[in-house]
């Protein structure tokens, strides 16, 4: 029976990053809490202008964007997912939509993610799952001190999402376009670019408007490959 041992390492990285960050996060200085969460802003920056360099095909993934955004305005996808994320209080006052959010799609939207997952689902090569879980656990520390338990939370979605990836490339790996795999990493990283910027707190975008067009770049991708 195939298990995605990378993922479940990942999602114990996530899990005890957070419970460190949440636990002694409040010995680290204030100060120094912000200067580190700006450093790891600058690093989303640089993640995502490096995924973005590996596109092939900038048309695709441009109206990928634009059509998905639109999407998720139309049916206002941000709120959506608030409204039900920030049924889940601590102590009726305590929001942690907003970690959950941001640390998800800062742990999951990444070329890491796409070809880690997909390479340990045809090669068992767990090589970059284990990689990017370092760089979670480590990133997970701090911002659990800064974003509170949703950070925490995060390890359950990025588990699922990350095994379900590594499944489909188990099951249907001979299939799949890497070129595609490239696509969605290349938009992935605008999005990730969008994190960053979010983060260092230079706008305040609806992030999960986005999400949509990691969905829509399969279909455009197809057509124009036909």
């Amino acid at each position: 029976m195939f298990i995605p041992i990378g993922s479940i390492v990942n999602f114990f990285a996530v899990l005890i990053g957070s419970l460190i960050g949440l636990n002694f996060g409040k010995l680290i200085n204030k100060k120094v809490q912000r200067i580190i969460f700006k450093l790891i802003g600058i690093f989303t920056l640089y993640i995502g202008l490096k995924m973005l360099l590996n596109f092939d095909n900038l048309p695709i993934i441009l109206v990928s964007l634009i059509i998905g955004y639109l999407f998720g305005e139309i049916i206002d996808l941000d709120s959506i997912i608030k409204f039900y994320l920030n049924k889940i209080k601590v102590n009726n006052h305590e929001d942690i939509s907003d970690g959950l959010i941001k640390s998800f799609i800062l742990f999951c939207i990444g070329s890491m993610t796409f070809i880690g997952s997909i390479e340990e689902g045809l090669n068992n090569n767990k090589t970059i799952i284990y990689t990017k879980s370092l760089m979670d656990g480590i990133s997970s520390i701090i911002l659990s001190s800064s974003m509170g338990k949703g950070v925490l939370i995060s390890c359950f979605p990025l588990v699922i999402f990350q095994s379900i990836l590594t499944y489909l490339a188990y099951f249907f790996g001979p299939n799949i376009d890497l070129n595609l795999i490239n696509e969605i990493s290349s938009l992935g990283g605008i999005i990730i670019l969008i994190t960053g910027i979010n983060i260092l707190g230079f706008a305040n975008l609806n992030i999960i408007n986005f999400l949509p067009s990691m969905i829509f770049i399969i279909p455009l991708y197809l057509s124009f490959h036909l």
